[in-house]
């Protein structure tokens, strides 16, 4: 069986949904921390495990950041927020890095919801679209429809589609004009 990635599933929809209802000029992106590998055994996760978390130092990747940053410019509003799915709780870390945000006064939370993660974006002040909570109501349905289909992949009820490559060749025909 292969690992639900429910968290980037969730993540994937925070970001359409930041990209329909954050009014522009805003800057958002995600960074994603951990990932279970796909190794056969125990001890092989574990060496994928400290090698990923390695690569990440090595990068500058700081232990216990959070997962979303957004910023806005007309606002001057910059806001960093941690997402979990299911029973997961932020870490002492990450609690940590929130408690120091929230002392240098900038805004912080935890979502596990799309709702939850509007209700941060709203509470920090953000300049949102004027549907924004219809566009809300709208992404968690399409969320909570891509969970139902992950749930029946996973229980073998539907089989995931295999990826098909395309064939080889010309994508456009271009035609030279002549004057």
């Amino acid at each position: 069986m292969q690992y639900d990635q429910a968290e980037h599933r969730l993540s994937h929809y925070i970001a359409a949904l930041l990209d329909r209802i954050l009014l522009e000029p805003c800057w958002y992106s995600a960074i994603d921390h951990f990932a279970v590998p796909m190794g056969e055994t125990d001890e092989n996760k574990k060496i994928a495990n400290m090698v990923r978390f390695q690569r990440l130092k090595a990068m500058g990747v700081k232990p216990a950041h959070l997962d979303w940053f957004v910023y806005q410019k007309s606002t001057g509003i910059y806001a960093q927020i941690e997402l979990k799915v299911g029973y997961n709780s932020p870490s002492d870390g990450q609690k940590t890095t929130m408690k120091k945000l929230q002392e240098r006064g900038i805004p912080t939370g935890c979502a596990k919801t799309i709702k939850q993660f509007y209700n941060l974006i709203v509470d920090a002040g953000f300049l949102l679209h004027a549907n924004a909570e219809n566009i809300v109501t709208e992404i968690e349905a399409r969320h909570a429809a891509s969970d139902d289909k992950a749930e029946m992949i996973k229980s073998g009820e539907i089989k995931k589609k295999k990826y098909k490559p395309k064939k080889a060749g010309p994508r456009y025909q271009w035609k030279a004009v002549m004057p």
